[in-house]
């Protein structure tokens, strides 16, 4: 359904024919963060008096890591989530804070926020990879044609075909972002910068312009080879961390086969779920805030 809603998105030239969806997306995912924070809040008193919360282990920690480089521009908006949903639901709180909120219709409320953020992500992160096969096969970037029409619906059946491959993409994306999000986000700038900044040609133009003499010692970028070669560090140990996390978390994970692979296996039927679909608080994930029954409102642990 996603891919369906999408497709017909992809076919623009550029991002910049569509900015008006990097708006919306920015509008939304802020929106949904202030709606959790609120939920939260509003589950505090009874979840706070029941939270447990998970041992820690320094594989989670680089996981963590890996996951925070992937999106670590958004960093600042999501750490007040983050900070609220573990005080608040503890280990109760499984891969998302969404459905530990007990609020139905606001927990619906940011799924259709989440889902305004999402779709006009997609047709923005989508384009630069269309346009660079579309420039490496020679597709005519000037006018719509049947080819773009091709190519980049062929590149979206190959997106669905693999997100349908892969159910739980979690450690991919713990994967992804302790190997190469952080080259791109904490080695390559660093480099770039001295190269930019700390070289002779810099130097000479300090010279010529007689802001310091010729024989002054070449100590200037001192502070900046330091401050640089110190997030070069700190981005290699992390990142081979991160990356080693995530590659033994990927070979010991029970990965659960494909939905098309389970069709073919066992039908189309789907085993029906006896509890809810809220992660209730607690322990044993059986707390509610309202006056609803557990066995129909929590996702009873076999079921989590």
């Amino acid at each position: 359904m996603i891919g369906a809603a999408v497709w017909p998105f992809i076919m623009i030239k550029s991002p910049m024919d569509f900015w008006q969806a990097a708006v919306g997306a920015a509008i939304s995912s802020t929106v949904a963060a202030v709606l959790i924070v609120v939920g939260a809040f509003h589950d505090a008193p009874i979840c706070g008096q029941v939270v447990t919360y998970p041992e820690f282990s320094f594989k989670n920690l680089f996981l963590a890591y890996g996951t925070i480089a992937f999106a670590y521009v958004i960093l600042i908006v999501y750490l007040v989530v983050s900070i609220t949903g573990y005080s608040v639901y503890g280990a109760s709180m499984r891969n998302t804070v969404i459905p530990s909120l007990q609020i139905t219709w606001l927990s619906q409320l940011v799924n259709l926020m989440i889902t305004v953020h999402v779709l006009p992500t997609i047709i923005i992160v989508f384009c630069p990879l269309a346009q660079q096969v579309e420039e490496w096969t020679g597709v005519p970037s000037r006018h719509f044609g049947f080819r773009r029409f091709a190519t980049r619906s062929l590149l979206l059946f190959g997106c669905i075909f693999t997100a349908e491959s892969i159910p739980h993409f979690g450690v991919f994306l713990d994967l992804v972002g302790g190997s190469t999000i952080t080259l791109m986000t904490m080695l390559m700038p660093s480099v770039f910068y001295l190269f930019l900044f700390a070289s002779e040609k810099k130097r000479m133009d300090l010279i010529n312009t007689m802001q310091i003499s010729p024989d002054s010692p070449d100590d200037q970028f001192a502070g900046i080879y330091v401050k640089f070669a110190s997030f070069s560090v700190f981005g290699v140990i992390g990142g081979i961390a991160a990356s080693s996390s995530a590659i033994m978390e990927l070979l010991d994970a029970k990965m659960a086969p494909p939905c098309y692979v389970q069709w073919l296996t066992t039908g189309f039927g789907m085993a029906p779920n006896t509890g809810g679909s809220t992660h209730c608080c607690g322990p044993y994930l059986n707390v509610t805030v309202g006056d609803m029954n557990p066995s129909s409102f929590c996702l009873m642990p076999d079921y989590a």
